[in-house]
């Protein structure tokens, strides 16, 4: 699969068999078809040289489970179609130029952990293809997690620079191993980060996710309700990284955002003179109402409309007030802002310089912090939402990080403007007149926890996550989680009060009690005692059982609803807090099964050894009757008729425990007995006479 995708760059061989597929008289189908495949590839090398600048493409890597057609928290809309929402919402507000490709992984019902589709090759403008994709699409299968990201993985090279974002609501089911797959995936594509959105998450599925945002410096957002999905799309979407537009000096509060200053040798009115670089078509954008100049918060697009002299120009110009050079044609300008897009024809003439203004409808809205300088985590996010004459609130028009934009363009109106810098928040309400230019100042009352993991090794704190929770009487157990991190030693921003501090590892947990004053910084140490104990089963005497052979599941003596770990390694490690436990080690599928009751103490590492009084059995007709899968029917009994296994495999292998068996065999023309005796650790083959 991973040659089916790979990238490479085009080779003087490709040019060259392009330029002979044009001319070759006698395969004029097949020159088409070379010199468009190698038209393709340029096209898509162009397209990741792009992307490359602003962290590359997005590949959407979705979840196909049956589950994602639940709900969520109390919606009755379905895990998918939230999603589909969702998404569409956050890349088209904040991210459309961006370049994206959908990976869906489990859909097919039949043979589903082998079920993987590359439903939408990243390139530019493929939001359609992709909400086309999704408007269709239809989950039915199980969860192959990994078999999703190495499809993904597929589509880049191990230089490129991409964003993988996973949607999923579940760990894989299939097997495999989201760390493994993590560690090895950050050493061979150092330059892609893969980011999770997970719905409804299980606690004993987060360490698989953790692992791969954690490996990957990715962000991993967990929601449990309806609006927390599009939040949390919002959220990871708009801090994928990207070129950030130039800032302006930030304004004092209350004050009115100034003009842009005018540009060098500019007259006072009338059309600009050709600048000295040669540019001689001068963009701006002002407020319709008042003249007003937009400070910041647009982006200009130049495109030649083909009866150009240059029809091959092509540009995006990141500043408000912006000069281009361009040889004379018709052109399309876009004047481009976070909310809207606007689009003219102009007419280029030689030696005819000429200045385009887009007056626009709305104001100007520039939200800045006020809090302390310094680093926080997370960086502070603004939303904007519009509010009716009554105050009450109707729908949400933008949200992301401050500094990904210096300004908003937003139509007249009643706004409440939330600044969120972690969990602290600070709320204004505003009424934004026509022509208007607003500054707005706000300072959330925020302390820090910073939280200090303590006496975990490399595997725990891979497999690590810190929980923050505040006492809520309307919760379930009486507290509300409000955040979560995978990072070895976290800081959070939150409001003054209490809040219990959770280390989940594997699992278990261990809580703290903090209290955090405003303003204030407080140290949270958190550790938990775990044993890591290393399991072994053998055959009889003899040596540790085969990976895939054997298959454990551990659970809490007091707790044997649902197993703590489930594990198919050979030696598995299984991380244990002191206490008393069960274990089941299981030899192959029949009647090999060991079932042990343990205790953990203080130690910090420690071995179980499990010996199986079971050998393995494979059979074989007297009479050298050809069998397969279709025509045979095996059944298996022990000393008291017991039935114990039926299979129809053409020659099984069966892992049995010690004692006396019969079996019989039902083939196309005959039919098969024998008896036989187990021995502990011996491997033996049966020969069947026929009845």
């Amino acid at each position: 699969m991973r040659n089916r995708h790979a990238r490479e760059p085009a080779s003087p061989r490709c040019r060259q068999d392009q330029r002979r597929g044009a001319g070759a008289q006698w395969l004029p189908s097949l020159g088409r078809s070379l010199a468009a495949a190698c038209l393709a590839l340029g096209a898509l090398l162009h397209t990741e040289k792009a992307s490359a600048r602003d962290g590359g493409p997005l590949i959407v890597v979705l979840d196909g489970s049956g589950s994602m057609w639940g709900t969520i928290g109390d919606s009755r809309k379905s895990k998918l179609a939230l999603t589909r929402e969702g998404l569409a919402e956050a890349i088209e507000r904040r991210d459309g130029d961006r370049a994206i490709g959908l990976v869906t992984f489990g859909a097919r019902s039949g043979g589903s952990c082998r079920s993987v589709d590359i439903a939408v090759e990243p390139g530019p403008r493929r939001l359609g293809a992709v909400s086309d994709v999704l408007a269709r699409f239809n989950p039915q299968g199980r969860g192959p997690v990994v078999l999703g990201l190495e499809a993904a993985r597929d589509l880049v090279t191990t230089q490129s620079s991409a964003q993988f974002l996973l949607i999923h609501d579940g760990d894989d089911n299939c097997d495999g191993d989201l760390c493994a797959f993590a560690n090895a995936f950050a050493k061979s594509h150092p330059r892609v980060k893969i980011h999770a959105l997970s719905l409804g998450l299980k606690p004993s599925d987060r360490a698989g996710v953790a692992c791969l945002t954690k490996a990957t410096g990715g962000r991993w957002v967990e929601v449990d309700d309806a609006n927390g999905v599009g939040e949390g799309l919002g959220q990871i979407i708009a801090n994928l990284g990207g070129p950030q537009p130039p800032s302006a000096r930030p304004p004092a509060a209350g004050d009115k955002a100034a003009p842009a200053p005018a540009r060098a040798g500019a007259p006072a009115g009338g059309a600009p003179p050709v600048a000295a670089n040669g540019a001689n078509l001068q963009l701006e954008a002002v407020l319709k109402a008042t003249g007003t100049a937009v400070p910041s918060g647009v982006a200009w697009h130049v495109k030649a409309m083909g009866e150009s002299g240059d029809d091959a120009f092509e540009r995006r110009l990141e500043q408000a007030s912006a000069a281009v050079k361009l040889a004379p044609g018709r052109y399309e300008v876009a004047l481009e802002t976070e909310l809207k897009r606007t689009t003219r024809t102009i007419e280029v003439k030689a030696d005819e310089p000429q200045k385009v203004s887009f007056a626009l409808d709305g104001g100007f809205l520039d939200i800045r912090s006020a809090g302390r300088a310094g680093d926080r985590v997370p960086k502070p996010i603004a939303t904007i939402e519009t509010l009716d004459r009554a105050g009450g609130q109707e729908r949400v028009i933008w949200s992301g990080t401050l500094g990904r934009t210096s300004g908003l363009l937003v139509p007249t109106g009643r706004y409440r403007v939330t600044l969120a810098d972690g969990l602290a928040r600070a709320t204004q309400t505003i009424e934004l007149n026509n022509g208007e230019a607003r500054a707005l100042a706000l300072a959330p009352p925020d302390g820090h926890i910073r939280v200090r993991v303590a006496g975990l090794d490399g595997r725990q704190l891979a497999n690590a996550t810190v929980e923050l929770a505040i006492d809520d009487p309307t919760a379930p157990d009486g507290k509300r989680l409000v955040a979560r991190s995978a990072a070895d030693n976290p800081t959070f921003s939150v409001a003054p009060g209490t809040y219990h501090v959770t280390l989940d590892v594997f699992g278990q947990e261990s809580t703290q009690i903090v209290v955090v004053p405003g303003g204030e910084t407080v140290d949270a140490r958190v550790a938990i005692a775990q044993m890591g104990l290393t399991v072994t089963s053998s055959l009889g005497a003899k040596g540790t059982a085969e990976e895939g052979d054997v298959r454990y599941r551990v659970w809490r003596a007091d707790a044997l609803d649902e197993p703590l770990h489930v594990s198919r390694a050979a030696e598995p490690v299984f991380y244990l807090t002191p206490g008393k436990y069960r274990i089941e080690s299981r030899l192959g599928q029949q009647n090999a099964v060991i079932v042990r009751e343990f205790e953990i103490g203080q130690q910090r590492y420690g071995k179980l050894a499990l010996r199986h009084e079971a050998g393995r059995v494979s059979f074989k007709l007297a009479d050298d009757e050809p069998l397969t899968d279709s025509n045979a029917f095996w059944e298996l009994r022990d000393r008291n008729q017991r039935l114990i296994w039926r299979t129809i495999a053409a020659s099984p292998v069966m892992t049995l425990k010690a004692g006396l068996y019969t079996v019989l065999v039902d083939g196309a023309q005959k039919s098969y007995r024998a008896k036989f005796a187990v021995v502990p650790g011996h491997d033996q083959s049966v020969i069947l006479g026929e009845e």
